[in-house]
This record gives structure tokens, sequence and C-alpha cells, in this order.
């Protein structure tokens, strides 16, 4: 199936689910309500909210069986899970019974994240960082020769984005030596620990930096463009955006930008 037309037919189930926030009998999932959220689709993978009750399952279930006599696409039973929270035993074997997949428990992995009803802490997102490290070395293999490989790993993979990240805490007024990958994930987890507005920028700058090097990155295999120029400007701007929204770090932002 095309990439476009895969959009196409996932827009259409998106369409059939939304109709059920306009039906008086739907109950939104707790959390979803706000939002009016029922379905969550990432690639191939789709998530479906609703409370707990029969009726609401019921009804979540008849549009999706709509979708797929409309499409030919089934579900398999065997690659999919219900994950149920505040509910006792027998709501729980009721709803296994409407949708007829086996029951899981939280919390599960989605795109290497686990997702739970609770905060996740930045120890579960240790793996993920381990792998982001792991593409940019493969990325650097896969370019060069053997002692070319090294030198990359060395100059590219930890210096410039050793550059990068040192540049970022300089802006912010923070003293530190620059480690290698694994090291530096150990200081951000235990920095990361305290609470106060630093912490909260200090966060913000890792996930900006993080997506900037692997953006310059990709643009450098698959485009063959050279994006680094910018990019300690262009994370100070997105940190700068995302910080501006919260009222009470204005000030603290004012004396960065000033300092």
């Amino acid at each position: 199936m095309s990439p476009l037309l895969f959009v196409v037919i996932m827009e259409y189930l998106h369409r059939k689910l939304d109709c059920l926030s306009r039906n008086p009998n739907f109950n939104f999932h707790s959390k979803c309500e706000k939002l009016k959220l029922v379905d969550l689709s990432f690639a191939d993978d789709l998530l479906l909210f609703s409370r707990g009750d029969s009726v609401s399952v019921h009804m979540m279930m008849d549009r999706f069986k709509e979708f797929s006599m409309s499409t030919g696409l089934q579900v398999n039973p065997s690659k999919c899970k219900l994950y149920c929270g505040g509910m006792d035993d027998s709501e729980k074997r009721s709803v296994e019974d409407i949708i007829g997949f086996s029951r899981g428990s939280l919390p599960f992995k989605y795109l290497g994240i686990p997702l739970s009803s609770r905060k996740i802490s930045s120890t579960h997102c240790m793996a993920l960082a381990e792998k982001i490290g792991e593409k940019m070395k493969h990325w650097s293999f896969q370019l060069l020769s053997y002692a070319g490989r090294v030198q990359m790993v060395n100059s590219v993979v930890f210096g410039y984005t050793r550059k990068v990240w040192e540049e970022v805490l300089g802006w912010m007024c923070i003293q530190h030596n620059i480690q290698v990958w694994n090291q530096e994930m150990q200081w951000l987890i235990k920095l990361c620990k305290s609470r106060n507005w630093r912490i909260h920028f200090v966060k913000i700058a890792i996930a900006e930096t993080v997506y900037a090097v692997l953006m310059d990155r990709n643009s450098k295999v698959f485009s063959k463009e050279i994006r680094e120029k910018n990019t300690v400007n262009n994370i100070i701007g997105k940190i700068i955006n995302r910080i501006w929204v919260y009222p009470k770090y204005r000030d603290r932002l004012a004396h960065l930008l000033l300092a």
C-alpha cells in the first residue's frame, strides 16, 4: 500500500471514530474528554480510547467494524492488547468479550518509551537515548572506511555534538565538562532530579539539541546538505519559544537574554 493511500484510509477511520464525540451515549476516557480524543495513530500503530462501559466500547468497535467492511482491512487480534484501569474484574471480562483482544498490563512500551498512567521518569527513557547514540554511531560507520570511522566517531559524533551542547550550556550560564554520551546522560539524570527553573531549561535544551543534531545528520546523509552553520542559534531560538509560554519563567529567561 502506498503511503498516500494509507494516510487517506487512516483519515477515513479517524473521521468515523470522531463521529462518536457527537453521540451523547458515548463516554470518553477520563483523560481524553477535554481533547475529545478517541483514536491516536502513528505509522501503522493505532490506539483507541474510551470509558470502560460496555455501551461505549460497543459503539467504538462497531465503528471499527464498519471501517473494516468498507476497506477490507482486518485487525490481527494476536497483535492487539486491551488495557484497563480503575475497573473491577467483571467489567474487564465484559469489555474483553466485546473486543476479543487479550488483556495487557501497564506500563507497556510504545516507540521505546513505556506508557503508564503515571508520570515516567528519565530512567525510563535511557533505552531510547542509547538507541539514538547507537544510530549516530551506525551512521558514521556507513559513510567511511574503517580508519575513517574511528575518526568520524571521535570528531563528528562526539566532536560536533559536544561543541553544540557546550555552546547551548554556555548560553544558559552552566559550566560543565562535556563527557562521552553515556556519562553525559548519567549527569543529566542526576541533574534533573533537582527542581528549579534552571533544570526546566536544561530539559528543554537537551530535547532541542538532540533533535537538531539528528536533523543535521539526516540532512547530510540523505540530502547531502550542510545545516550545521546556524544550529546553535536555531536551538536557542526554539528554547526561548518553548520557555516563553510559561509566564513564571519569563523573568529568568530575560535575565539569560541580557547576560
